[in-house]
């Protein structure tokens, strides 16, 4: 191999005897990388005694890669000593013009029986300057070429399998990672159509700019969406802002550099980037470190995956800029690379579409429990509404009964007392009840209307089991609130009998009203406050006192549900009040406040 570095050098000048000593031995195949410079290649072949009918059976000469711009082929010419036969083609030239038709660059040669003569080759070419050349006899080129399109059929039809499948799985619609692997994968086929020379041979035969062009470009969108598809299957965002700006840089690398390869400075550009693409493989291997330490779904198959493909790449592209020797294996390496590395991809994404379709049967199995504990419980809230229902219906006839009896007896009176008591805390007990099952099942709707605070209150105390002991402070006039009269008569009667029942027998329970203000937002309304004396049940746990069914332990020698203030509760809330317990200190007597907005709705 002779380097021409200016392009300048003519076969006179190659063959004079002081160029001789400037060829140097290179491989099979010589790898020069992306370089303006052209390469003058010598080679001896020798003629065998093969004829066919008489004729001297010809050679064909193949130079691979299809990607190769120009290549002049130069023969002694045995007819006219000191000249050369001249015969060019090349991937600017239409395919129309090839000696030999191929996605290869064929050339035919006749050499004299046992006589051997000596070939240059000019190469020139914007991209990586591969050179790869064999002699072939015919019929053993031919059965080549049959085997070679059959796997090039195989490779593509691998290829365009995996596209349909990922499209048919249709995670591409909901998931950014498919999209990006679709379109990566997109790329790569139409990439490898272009390398290997089928867009020249079958869609633009007789438009070479294109085929040519076709390539150049899609090396630089590959090179880009294989950046962003490896950015989002590593799970990499601004959490590693080292590997996110490498990726996210080799992203947008291949735009910037767009309109400086169309200025005349593909060669140039493309170096920069398949330099900068070199560090990828270290980046994703680093990172399966870390996906495998956090225990992500795929990440084993993930740091396969970039082994074999990354790492492969790598040993391709170092060929591809000229920094290792030319093999075989970098002309037929990115095929087989990105083949590798598309299948070991999808079978990272079929991994964790699987365990995403794991995930979603047995999230939907708990939903389906969830949905049957619902049905069961609605079941046996309905079976509790209609077994109160029945316990109100058929205790109250009979309480009223006893009442009316215990009216009439003449007797001891605190046992009548005590026996009045009694039905009353029954009948209490079976309406709390009643409250906290039309609660559970969302019964109370609230109907805002007009309601008198003074007129209410005035009303509950004389309908309370013990009058005398509430007394009412109203200081001034308060004003008409709209709020649900019913729901707000049931919250205020809950906390008069908590008072009533708790504090020592015969003390006095204050409910004083006035206007006031809600301090987060001074919205107006009317505060209730409700005092009683400490009475010998002690005072209520202030974390628990709302809670269903909670008792203070000194409040078991009364009759009780445990449910009137947390009926109160409930309710308050639902008419927009605040319903506070004020926990005494030492002796000071017990505090319940409640505010109620002038407007509910």
């Amino acid at each position: 191999m002779l380097e021409d570095p200016n392009g300048t050098f003519s076969i006179d000048d190659v063959i004079s005897p002081s160029k001789d000593a400037l060829f140097r031995d290179v491989p099979n195949v010589y790898a020069g990388g992306y370089t303006r410079k052209v390469h003058w290649f010598r080679f001896t072949l020798r003629g065998e005694a093969q004829r066919s009918q008489g004729y001297i059976q010809p050679l064909f000469l193949e130079i691979q890669p299809s990607y190769l711009d120009d290549i002049q082929l130069f023969q002694p010419d045995i007819e006219h000593a000191g000249s050369f036969i001249h015969k060019r083609s090349g991937d600017t030239y239409p395919f129309s013009t090839r000696e030999i038709p191929g996605r290869n660059f064929v050339f035919k040669v006749s050499i004299p029986d046992n006589q051997t003569q000596i070939f240059y080759v000019r190469l020139s070419t914007t991209s990586s300057s591969l050179f790869y050349v064999r002699a072939w006899n015919p019929i053993e080129y031919v059965q080549a070429q049959a085997g070679e399109y059959t796997l090039l059929g195989l490779y593509f039809g691998l290829m365009f399998a995996t596209l349909i499948f990922v499209l048919w799985q249709g995670q591409w619609r909901r998931e950014p990672t498919y999209r990006s692997f679709v379109a990566f994968l997109v790329s790569i086929i139409l990439l490898m159509l272009g390398m290997n020379g089928l867009i020249g041979e079958y869609i633009a035969p007789e438009w070479p700019a294109f085929a040519n062009f076709w390539v150049s470009a899609f090396v630089f969108i590959a090179t880009g969406l294989a950046a962003r598809f490896h950015r989002s299957i590593l799970d990499i965002d601004i959490r590693q802002p080292f590997l996110n700006g490498y990726f996210v840089t080799l992203t947008w690398l291949p735009i910037v550099l767009a309109p400086v390869a169309i200025l005349g400075y593909f060669t140039e550009s493309v170096h920069i980037l398949m330099i900068c693409s070199l560090f990828a493989p270290v980046m994703g291997i680093s990172r399966c470190f870390t996906l495998i330490r956090q225990g992500q779904v795929g990440s084993r198959l993930l740091m396969l995956a970039n082994l074999a493909s990354l790492a492969g790449y790598s040993y391709t592209l170092l060929g591809l800029v000229g920094i290792t020797k030319g093999m075989v294996m970098q002309i037929y390496g990115v095929q087989i690379h990105s083949l590798i590395a598309l299948l070991a991809f999808n079978a990272v994404l079929m991994s964790r579409f699987r365990h995403l379709q794991q995930e979603h049967q047995r999230a939907q199995k708990v939903a389906e429990q969830a949905q049957s504990a619902q049905m069961a419980a609605h079941l046996a809230q309905q079976r509790q509404g209609a077994l109160l229902s029945m316990l109100t219906h058929e205790l109250k006839t009979p309480l009223s009964v006893i009442r009316l009896a215990l009216s009439r007896l003449d007797g001891d009176p605190v046992i009548q007392h005590n026996a009045k008591t009694a039905v009353i805390d029954i009948r209490d007990v079976v309406n709390r009840c009643m409250e906290a099952d039309k609660l559970d099942q969302d019964a109370f709707p609230v109907e805002p209307a007009p309601c008198n605070v003074t007129t209410l209150l005035r009303s509950l105390r004389v309908k309370s089991s013990e009058p005398t002991r509430i007394a009412i402070d109203i200081p001034g006039v308060l004003p008409t609130v709209i709020s649900d009269p019913l729901l707000l008569r049931t919250v205020i009667s809950n906390l008069m009998d908590n008072a009533l029942k708790y504090s020592p027998s015969g003390s006095p329970v204050t409910v004083q009203a006035l206007l006031s203000s809600r301090q987060e937002d001074a919205c107006p309304g009317i505060l209730l406050t409700f005092t009683n004396r400490q009475g010998e049940a002690g005072l209520p746990d202030p974390i628990q006192i709302y809670e269903r069914y909670y008792r203070s332990p000194g409040a078991h020698a009364k009759t009780g549900s445990g449910l009137g203030l947390f009926v109160a509760r409930q309710l308050a809330e639902r008419l927009g009040a605040a319903l506070a317990y004020l926990p005494p200190n030492g002796d000071s007597p017990v505090r319940f406040t409640l505010w109620i907005p002038l407007n509910t709705q």
